[in-house]
């Protein structure tokens, strides 16, 4: 879906553009309590299931030097299975949580690291000057994730995720919304993102 796309569909849903983008109401339990993820590729057929998305949820908190390489070097293993999601509930649960961009850096708005909570929103984690990172505050650094349909609905393998910065700058630097796809062991994710006549791919990896 491009964000031509997703406009079109705003507008004829009458909905206002910051309806489409804006914030959502948090997850009510019922929203994942049949939640199933399931794990495909060579080791095929894994089931694994979890009902509790704000027990996934971590605290906004600074990551150290060490925590930051120890995830970074996940980034050089060889590639797991891919995860399916059965509704857009189990992918939100399944992305809550911070992820780093492996290198090079892309200048995306997944770089350096973006942590997804539960009810939509977003923040960058960004360098303290000491090697570390601390969350990230203020329009460019704060905003909301969507998917192209409630969570209880079946996600019929469409991998589309909006990522918008609160400042409603639409280049890549703070907007994204293209295709995202996981991998487990270890646990990453691949996102596009088409601007103009460039396609960004990025790899990130699970920083908490």
């Amino acid at each position: 879906m491009t964000f031509r796309t997703f406009l079109t569909l705003c507008a004829s849903s009458g909905a206002l553009l910051a309806g489409c983008v804006g914030y959502r109401t948090p997850l009510d339990q019922g929203d994942v309590s049949d939640a199933g993820i399931t794990l495909t590729g060579a080791g095929g057929g894994v089931g694994a299931t979890k009902n509790d998305a704000s027990a996934s949820l971590p605290p906004l908190r600074a990551y150290t030097p060490d925590e930051i390489q120890t995830a970074l070097a996940q980034c050089d293993l060889p590639h797991g299975s891919v995860v399916s999601f059965a509704t857009f509930a189990d992918e939100r649960v399944f992305m809550v949580g911070a992820w780093i961009s492996c290198p090079p850096s892309t200048g995306t708005v997944f770089s350096p690291a973006i942590v997804f909570a539960t009810d939509g929103t977003w923040n960058h984690l960004l360098p303290d000057g000491n090697g570390g990172l601390v969350p990230g505050y203020g329009v460019q650094n704060q905003g909301n994730y969507n998917f192209p349909f409630p969570d209880n609905q079946k996600t019929n393998g469409n991998p589309y995720v909006t990522v918008a910065a609160a400042s409603f700058d639409f280049q890549p630097a703070q907007f994204g919304d293209g295709p995202m796809t996981f991998e487990t062991s270890p646990t990453r994710m691949h996102a596009i993102i088409t601007y103009m006549d460039q396609t960004i791919e990025v790899w990130l990896v699970r920083l908490s």
